[in-house]
């Protein structure tokens, strides 16, 4: 069957396809146009990003390659995230869904993004090179973790998400190294997803800090700020939610912050990446190496789906360099797809992962310091 990109005039059957597809998965289904309402519009811009199949001229299958706006350090990328993946009841069992993974993870790797992320389960979509990989930590802060915090006479106030003014918030949200870095409009939209509240810590140049709270879970799914400004925002919000979970980097500006406040904390890990293009992912590495000149060919085995990837990693005065093309006097380090992921994003680092003591100057360099906040998740 073809496969085609949806347009504006598809959105009301597409919708209700989503609607009926998941609502045999749980006994509430949401509608994705409220669920998701950054990524749903009746727009050509917005549905440009869906792929779907038709049966006898009716939508029976359907996914959205969305792109997720992230920074990591001093670099500023986007990547392709999968979403929506859903086939109508009726029309499943014959490999319309595989047709369309076939597909993207084709588009993916032709695209030049250095990796892509999804959801869901790790069995479903290993096939085409997705693996779960990535580290977060969880802190669990109670009514109790507020005593611990510096409150610092800012203003805290709740903001209605459907009247925000998102440019005023761009001075917390870019205070952050790691996380997302989506336009001040589609930060508005994303603050009016389902069951969302936002607050605020304010000084007298404007607001210092945010904070967007999941209510139904009390999980924070994004926040950002001056470090005084973010305790002070807690500080006062904890009482209020009696109790937070806080998914945060494993480095990064807020751990020694909030850390010692939680009553309790673990890793988890943030979703399932494919290495799309291997040089591109190699450039996100933001640690300067200690070790000088060392290199490897790293080299990633092919697949049914996807074509092999190469490329040549070196260490040398302080800097990192990245070849294309392969160094003959470099050791050879081969990978099979889900290896790389592992590797890359681990959670472990890749002397763990590898059992090659010979590589273990890696573990400056690896994992790659990627956080996606649950705001930013499709």
């Amino acid at each position: 069957m073809r496969i085609e990109t949806a347009s504006k005039n598809d959105f009301p059957e597409l919708m209700e396809m989503l609607y009926q597809s998941f609502g045999t998965l749980t006994a509430n289904p949401i509608r994705f146009e409220s669920l998701f309402p950054d990524l749903y519009q009746p727009e050509d811009d917005s549905m440009r990003h869906i792929r779907l199949i038709r049966a006898d001229g009716k939508i029976v299958s359907s996914l959205g390659i969305f792109p997720i706006e992230l920074k990591s350090g001093k670099y500023r990328f986007s990547v392709p995230g999968i979403g929506g993946v859903a086939t109508l009841p009726e029309f499943r069992g014959r490999g319309l869904m595989s047709e369309l993974l076939d597909a993207t993870a084709k588009e993916i790797q032709n695209s030049g993004a250095p990796f892509s992320w999804l959801a869901g389960a790790r069995y479903r979509y290993g096939h085409w090179n997705w693996e779960r990989g990535g580290a977060a930590l969880v802190l669990s802060l109670t009514h109790q973790s507020s005593r611990r915090l510096n409150g610092n006479g800012h203003k805290i106030e709740e903001v209605s998400a459907a009247e925000m003014h998102p440019g005023k918030f761009a001075e917390a949200r870019n205070f952050s190294k790691f996380g997302g870095n989506c336009s001040d409009d589609e930060f508005k939209l994303k603050c009016q997803r389902l069951n969302l509240k936002t607050f605020t810590a304010s000084g007298p140049s404007g607001i210092r800090a945010y904070c967007t709270i999941k209510t139904q879970t009390k999980r924070v799914i994004d926040f950002g700020g001056f470090p005084e400004a973010v305790s002070s925002l807690f500080r006062a919000v904890l009482p209020e939610t009696q109790g937070l979970s806080v998914q945060l980097p494993v480095t990064g500006e807020y751990l020694h912050l909030l850390r010692p406040a939680a009553e309790n904390w673990h890793t988890v890990s943030t979703g399932n990446y494919m290495v799309a293009n291997l040089p591109e992912c190699l450039k996100l590495i933001n640690q300067v190496p200690e070790n000088p000149h060392k290199s490897v060919n790293l080299k990633i085995s092919g697949s049914e789906k996807l074509p092999p990837q190469q490329a040549w990693l070196g260490t040398g005065n302080g800097q990192i360099e990245i070849d294309k093309k392969l160094h003959r006097e470099a050791p050879a380090l081969e990978l099979n797809p889900m290896q790389a992921a592992r590797m890359l994003f681990g959670p472990f680092k890749p002397s763990h992962e590898l059992g090659k003591p010979e590589f273990s100057w890696l573990d400056q360099l690896l994992p790659l310091p990627v956080f996606i906040p649950e705001l930013y998740h499709v």
